[in-house]
């Protein structure tokens, strides 16, 4: 089961939720994400993770998991959610690292709840950049 978090925009009233973990129909999502003729990941990932993505999986590494992760840039102090996720050939393992839009920093996996400073969301309808913290009640999904 996966859970998340809910913000609304102060701006135009949007809701905007971040959801971390992998859902019920994790199997279903899994093959919908990397293959098919319109894999999901492409659209999910920057393109240069994609690419990489496809060069490993046309040189034999399989996708091996995924989740969605809820990250943070130290620097910018934003909140981004991005589908992480790892594939793998002969026991190594390769699981690309996000970095932050806005400032090229390196993004690092990140609880909400668990922060003791505000952090930063945009908008996806308004583009407006905003200060919040997360809402106690977490949202569950699967």
């Amino acid at each position: 089961m996966g859970h998340g978090y809910s913000f609304k925009c102060p701006n135009c009233k949007s809701k905007i939720n971040l959801h971390e973990g992998v859902g019920i129909l994790y199997h279903y999502t899994f093959e919908r994400l990397f293959f098919g003729e319109k894999p999901e990941l492409k659209e999910e990932v920057p393109k240069e993770i994609w690419e990489a993505c496809i060069s490993l999986m046309e040189n034999g590494w399989k996708p091996k998991d995924y989740e969605y992760q809820i990250c943070f840039c130290p620097k910018c102090k934003t909140l981004e959610q991005y589908t992480s996720f790892t594939l793998e050939k002969d026991g190594e393992t390769y699981t690309p690292k996000f970095i932050c839009k806005s400032c090229g920093t390196e993004l690092q996996k990140c609880n909400p709840l668990e922060m003791d400073i505000p952090f930063s969301i945009t908008c996806a309808e308004c583009n407006t950049t905003f200060t919040a913290r997360p809402n106690p009640c977490v949202v569950k999904w699967d």
